[in-house]
């Protein structure tokens, strides 16, 4: 069994589900939308081999109070964190980057990412030198000498097209982090006291979010959402529906109520703009638009 939280995107349930394990969902903090360590706890079973905590939307998640839980374990059966940093590329969790935590750590390179290809592509970190090696022949159809296969394998291999792309973008990835953060809390004071809106809460003290997407909630999710594109203005969702209530995992025996924080974050989250290039202009159109819709 691996635990993990029921509002992120189904990439981080499949791998579970491929390799034979079975997902088991908790909810998530109702501030942070990240998992919530206490249903972890609770969710804890002599079957449970891991917990994936994911930095959602580049918002750290509560790794040193899930590491604590790494205690529980016995040595014939080891828990262990495996971090979904797919958003995360720059989140910073007391002096570590997020990525560093865990026995593994995944990292999505998809184009829209802060740290971004221009193709798929990813990455895994590990400090293991055992794992290193596995996860070197599992990417190369299972070879480590060609046309050697000793495991089943994929072919994951990074094109190297991508790797010059990511290399020279790396340069940047930093002040592109911090231009999210300036607009993110441009965005926070803009928004303060509109309507019901509920914006990112600040990031604990040690802490950094890099704002892969700026997240407001609001019961009037979708009117306001519709009120925007009139007015040219995009916005997203993310995600319309919390994993357990997915068609394609309804197998896992999941139903509606089971996660109440996960559904209602679901039926209020409003992702905006959010790209190093928005300028103040555009910032102030985003915010007044949607105080000229709550006036309204």
């Amino acid at each position: 069994q691996i635990i993990v939280q029921a509002n992120t995107f189904i990439a981080t349930v499949l791998p579970i589900i491929e390799s034979g394990a079975t997902p088991i969902f908790v909810d998530v903090d109702k501030l942070t939308g990240t998992i919530d360590v206490v249903k972890v706890r609770r969710a804890l079973t002599k079957k449970t081999r891991a917990i994936i905590p994911v930095h959602l939307f580049g918002y750290p998640a509560p790794i040193l109070e899930l590491s604590k839980l790494l205690s529980l374990s016995k040595p014939s059966s080891p828990l262990w964190i495996i971090e979904d940093a797919a958003q995360a590329q720059g989140t910073t969790i007391g002096d570590k980057k997020a990525g560093s935590f865990g026995v593994l750590s995944a990292f999505s390179f998809y184009p829209g990412k802060n740290l971004g290809a221009y193709g798929d592509g990813g990455a895994v970190t590990t400090n293991s030198k055992a794992l290193v090696e596995e996860i070197k022949i599992l990417r190369n159809v299972g070879q480590k000498t060609k046309y050697v296969h000793t495991r089943l394998g994929t072919n994951s291999r990074l094109d190297t097209i991508q790797a010059a792309i990511l290399l020279v973008k790396l340069k940047h990835l930093h002040a592109w982090n911090k231009k999210r953060i300036a607009i993110a809390n441009a965005y926070r004071e803009a928004l303060a006291g509109c309507g019901d809106i509920i914006t990112p809460p600040p990031t604990p003290p040690g802490a950094k979010a890099i704002y892969h997407q700026f997240v407001i909630r609001t019961q009037k999710r979708n009117p306001l959402m519709k009120f925007l594109e009139k007015r040219g203005i995009h916005c997203g969702i993310h995600y319309p529906s919390p994993l357990h209530l997915t068609p394609a995992l309804r197998f896992l025996g999941y139903k509606r109520g089971d996660f109440p924080v996960a559904e209602e974050r679901a039926r209020t989250m409003l992702s905006l703009p959010m790209f190093p290039e928005l300028d103040d202009n555009e910032i102030a159109f985003v915010t007044s638009s949607i105080r000229t819709f709550f006036r309204h």
